[in-house]
Order: C-alpha cells, then sequence, then structure tokens
C-alpha cells in the first residue's frame, strides 16, 4: 500500500492511499466500504465509490444511491473518496483555497475528455489553488497503444513515440500537460509507480482481474 499525508494548515490534513494486491487479495469477496474501513481503519459509513465506465463524470460527495461517473469531490471532513483502477491513472487533488479533496480515473478515454479540468471546475474553487499527486499507473515505456488511440492525442507529441510495434503513450505525461494549461506553477507530486512493473499492484496489461482502490480524504 502506498499512503501520503499532506498537512495543508492546522485544522485541515489530507490523506490519500493506494491499496493494491497485496491487501487487497486477503479481501476478496468484501465491499468497498469494508474493505477501505479494515485497512485504514475509518469508518465504512462515509466511503463514496462509483460505477466507473471511462466518462468524464463527476460527484459531489455525499451522495445516496450509486452513481455512474469516473471522478468524486468533496467539501466534507472524512468523506472517503474511492476510484478502482488498474493502470488507468489515479489524480488525487486537493485545494488550499478551503477543505475540498477529490480523485479521478484517468484512462486514455478520460484524459481525451479532459476529466481533471472538468471535475475540478465544478467545484467553484479557483482551479490554480489545486494541488496534485499521480498516483500508481501504466507509465509510457510500458503502454503500448495503436494509431486509432495516438490519433487522439496528436497536440501531445511530447507523451509518445513510436515503436516498431506501434506507439508507447504517456497518459500521465498528457494529464500534467493539461493541468499546467489551466494551473502554470501548479504542484504535481507523482508515485513514480507503474502498475505492469509493480506487482504490488493490480495491471489490466498483466492481465490481473483485481482492481486497485485509490482513497483520498481529508480531516
Amino acid at each position: 500500500m502506498l499512503k501520503e499525508n499532506f498537512r495543508i494548515s492546522d485544522t485541515y490534513k489530507v490523506t490519500l492511499a493506494a491499496i493494491g494486491q497485496e491487501e487487497l487479495e486477503l479481501k476478496e469477496g468484501f465491499a468497498i466500504p469494508e474493505i477501505v474501513s479494515s485497512i485504514l481503519s475509518v469508518s465504512k459509513d462515509h466511503v463514496y465509490s462509483l460505477s466507473q465506465k471511462h466518462t468524464d463524470i463527476a460527484f459531489e460527495a455525499p451522495f445516496e444511491g450509486e452513481k455512474r461517473g469516473d471522478a468524486l469531490y468533496s467539501f466534507q471532513k472524512n468523506s472517503y473518496l474511492v476510484i478502482k483502477t488498474a493502470d488507468c491513472v489515479p489524480i488525487f487533488f486537493w485545494s488550499k483555497q478551503k477543505p475540498c479533496v477529490g480523485i479521478a480515473h484517468s484512462g486514455w478515454k478520460g484524459t481525451k475528455q479532459n476529466i481533471i479540468h472538468k471535475t475540478l471546475s465544478l467545484t467553484g474553487l479557483d482551479l490554480e489553488s489545486f494541488e496534485f499527486y499521480i498516483g500508481p499507473c501504466i507509465r509510457k515505456d510500458s503502454y503500448e497503444v495503436q494509431l486509432d488511440v495516438i490519433s487522439e492525442f496528436q497536440n501531445y507529441k511530447n507523451c509518445y513515440y513510436q515503436t516498431d510495434r506501434g506507439y508507447m503513450l504517456g497518459i500521465d505525461e498528457i494529464i500534467k500537460e493539461q493541468i499546467f494549461s489551466f494551473s502554470k506553477t501548479a504542484k504535481i507530486l507523482d508515485s513514480k509507480v507503474c502498475t505492469l512493473k509493480e506487482k504490488k499492484f493490480y495491471s489490466h496489461r498483466r492481465k490481473d482481474l483485481g482492481r486497485n482502490l485509490n482513497i483520498i480524504y481529508f480531516e
């Protein structure tokens, strides 16, 4: 498990975590709230997740019932926001303007739709007030795609290169360029973890069936 804490002020601390195969294979059959509560020792009553469909749809937590989308944000303390990934990029974010945290699931489809900008815009906060953390995901030297995908990212030529079999694409690098386009001095931290290379985390390209759980909250 990867876990980080960021003290924004005396009354505002952000915690994020990426829970991988080592922890989750022991929790098979459990629901997400129970897993998060057990591993992080937090309440299961305020855990929020989505039915993810590679969209650009975001929701503010808390909410009731099942929601279909790929990003979450909250102004409420101790709301545990969860996104599932297995190579796609989990983008954690938090605002310095006022307590607000969130997370987006951004594969190539979500990145094409610029899900991070759309999600932040829904908060009503200054986009330049946000800081970011790129969680475990597949990286450029491991992510081979073909022309149909590369054609969607012709404006990001520094984020891919061609090989004799196709193209190697850095979705995380594109996301960073998207963030810098609306926040030129943004602070973007990076786990530097490649899910294909690091077997502690699930990888779709490695034919793993499981999904990593990425969580953010503040207290």
